[in-house]
């Protein structure tokens, strides 16, 4: 029986026991996420635990940049390609709690990139210097916790892959047990960018297998947010886009989990630094004005 649904994502995923493991290393680390990326990751690890998969079993994060998402998975004991078009070194930081690999042999240039680059270069001049940071990771209680952990509770293993996620000739067809996307494939240039992108995925996963993915939701048509270079998807076009013929859906709650998530103190409050001073972002110059919110879509092949 196929398993396809629409998600908006509400503020009621905070009271789900998987905010624990988000928030948890969060603070192993330190970390700063984007303003609806607690939602994000609470319901991606809510609904990749119910696969009941095998240690070890391989899962894609496609776009996975610097986030949270691989960590996660990695922490519940799942093999990662984390798959990303812009070459990202490998931070030491984590690299001394999960087993992190690299393997970039392509290079990729587009205005996404660029644009990325240019908003972590201006934060970097505002940040205390990487040692100093270094050091007070090192000093946090619950880091020092999990880098004794690895000792003996041995986590998944990440591989960092430089490529194009509409591309992944790399992969066998039918290979991989799930994949996950994080607020990524709104950043596709195009639709028909998307297209290529979702055909691959279907290519990839085994038979019966499904993806993860988060993205921005439109209330009606799809739009184009400027700040952060990405669409906001409407109900119609994500349907069009992933081929439902049938799909559980509850865009028509759209207003009221909008109301929830403009209302939330909690997200209002975990707005992130990066984001202040910034007008190229999901929550320009850190002013709490959400225009859009998040949708989970899930996508069993």
């Amino acid at each position: 029986m196929e398993n396809n649904k629409l998600e908006l994502l509400d503020t009621s995923l905070l009271q789900a026991k998987e905010f624990q493991l988000v928030q948890h290393w969060l603070t192993v680390f330190k970390a700063e996420i984007g303003w609806h990326y607690y939602l994000d990751l609470i319901w991606q690890v809510r609904e990749i635990k119910k696969l009941n998969l095998p240690p070890h079993a391989t899962i894609i994060d496609a776009g996975a940049g610097s986030g949270m998402m691989q960590f996660l998975l990695a922490s519940l004991g799942y093999t990662v390609l984390s798959i990303d078009f812009n070459e990202r070194p490998i931070p030491p930081r984590y690299a001394r709690i999960f087993k992190i690999q690299s393997k970039s042999n392509r290079v990729f240039t587009n205005d996404y990139i660029k644009h990325l680059n240019t908003v972590h270069a201006k934060q970097k001049k505002k940040n205390l210097p990487g040692r100093i940071l270094n050091i007070l990771k090192v000093l946090n209680p619950s880091y020092v916790f999990e880098y004794i952990k690895t000792k003996f509770v041995p986590y998944g293993s990440i591989t960092f892959i430089t490529a194009d996620f509409s591309n992944l000739d790399f992969i066998p067809d039918h290979s991989i047990d799930a994949i996950v996307s994080t607020s990524a494939i709104e950043h596709n240039e195009s639709m028909e960018t998307l297209s290529l992108s979702i055909d691959e995925f279907k290519r990839v996963l085994k038979k019966g297998a499904s993806m993860f993915i988060t993205t921005s939701a439109a209330e009606e048509k799809t739009w184009w947010h400027e700040p952060s270079k990405g669409y906001c998807y409407s109900e119609s076009e994500l349907k069009k886009l992933f081929d439902f013929p049938t799909v559980s859906s509850n865009y028509t709650s759209y207003k009221q989990i909008f109301s929830h998530i403009k209302g939330s103190r909690f997200l209002q409050d975990k707005l992130p630094s990066f984001y202040f001073n910034n007008p190229n972002c999901g929550m320009p110059n850190g002013v709490w004005d959400p225009t859009y919110i998040p949708v989970g879509i899930i996508k069993q092949v």
